[in-house]
């Protein structure tokens, strides 16, 4: 259990400095290193189908991970483009304003 912590906390903590691609394949990875270690504990112990069934449980729990992972990382792409709209639209609003101002003095 203190694997699983230290994987995800790991994978987590190194979010920061990613992209996503590179969030995505981190993820990835520390979820297989993960299923390795279950895969190698388990395989010592006699509850073999209990084991299987909390692999694929995990595997379930992975795949939703990876789901929500994606639905945030295009909710930020989303989030992106509708920030540089409205700096966009800024940008064009101070321009008015300044071509008005440039206007003003002029005429003073």
């Amino acid at each position: 259990m203190c694997y699983i912590v230290i994987i995800i906390w790991f994978t987590m903590d190194q979010t920061n400095s990613f992209s996503n691609s590179e969030i995505q394949q981190s993820l990835d990875q520390a979820f297989d290193n993960l299923e390795n270690l279950l895969k190698e504990k388990l395989s010592n112990n006699n509850n073999t189908l209990q084991n299987n069934e909390t692999i694929a449980l995990l595997n379930v729990e992975k795949n939703q991970l990876n789901q929500q992972l994606l639905e945030k990382i295009n909710e930020c792409n989303n989030w992106k483009v509708t920030c540089n709209e409205v700096i966009n639209r800024l940008n064009t609003a101070i321009e008015g304003i300044r071509s008005i101002l440039n206007k003003e003095q002029a005429g003073e």
